[in-house]
């Protein structure tokens, strides 16, 4: 019975050692729940934020989608035709330009004012219909390199002076057409199609140009907010991860 005393005593003594153990593992615990209760919170909060934005930032996208398809829908009305003038440069053959070339001596008016219209939009500006012919000479001269520069032509990037010559040169030549020019030179039919078809990519690619500004704003907008997201999720998967 004194072995049992003995074992008793010795327990309860066991069991009140234990008592800060346990204590400071109850507390270690509730800590540990509470923290958490902390990041459980925290991370509902940044998924509501993740989520809000990627609503906003879906907006943003179909935004910037919307001012592309205008943009595009816009210049749609130019493309046809500027496809079909490249086409038709393709079909023309060295013995056309060499045709056309035997009679810049004294052109004929249609090869005169299609030549001019080609000087002005390769920036090659002359003072007087004369000076128009001797450049016209030095293009015609090497077929091959012309038709190079006609079919890479920048229509993005036309400067200001070369559209506002041309503006000028076709309201003073109104019957400047391929009809008018057709039964003096294939080439020169060829060529004066190339020049309507830039002009009016030109003037297409002028209007929309406030549009385009836009998408360029839209677009940074989208890129800076896709940035962002993409920090706050991986901020969401590190909390959850935790």
């Amino acid at each position: 019975r004194s072995f049992t005393l003995s074992s008793k005593k010795k327990t309860k003594i066991e069991l009140e050692d234990l008592k800060p153990k346990l204590s400071a593992k109850e507390k270690e615990t509730e800590e540990i729940i509470k923290d958490i209760e902390v990041e459980t919170i925290e991370a509902e909060k940044t998924k509501v934020i993740v989520v809000a934005d990627e609503e906003e930032t879906a907006k943003k996208a179909a935004s910037a989608e919307e001012l592309q398809a205008q943009c595009q829908e816009k210049l749609s009305e130019a493309l046809p035709g500027l496809e079909a003038a490249i086409k038709a440069l393709k079909t023309l053959k060295t013995e056309d330009f060499v045709e056309m070339k035997a009679t810049l001596n004294k052109p004929p008016l249609p090869i005169r004012k299609t030549m001019e219209a080609v000087c002005i939009m390769l920036g090659k500006f002359a003072k007087d219909p004369e000076g128009y012919m001797q450049e016209a000479k030095k293009q015609v001269n090497e077929p091959k390199k012309l038709m190079e520069k006609l079919e890479k032509y920048d229509r993005d990037n036309i400067p200001e002076k070369v559209t506002d010559k041309l503006t000028q040169f076709l309201k003073d030549n109104p019957s400047f057409k391929p009809e008018f020019v057709a039964n003096a030179s294939t080439a020169a039919r060829g060529l004066c199609l190339w020049v309507l078809a830039i002009y009016k990519y030109s003037q297409v690619n002028k209007s929309i140009l406030p549009l385009k500004e836009d998408l360029k704003r839209a677009n940074d907008i989208l890129k800076e907010a896709s940035e962002e997201l993409a920090k706050k999720r991986a901020m969401l998967r590190e909390i959850e991860e935790k």
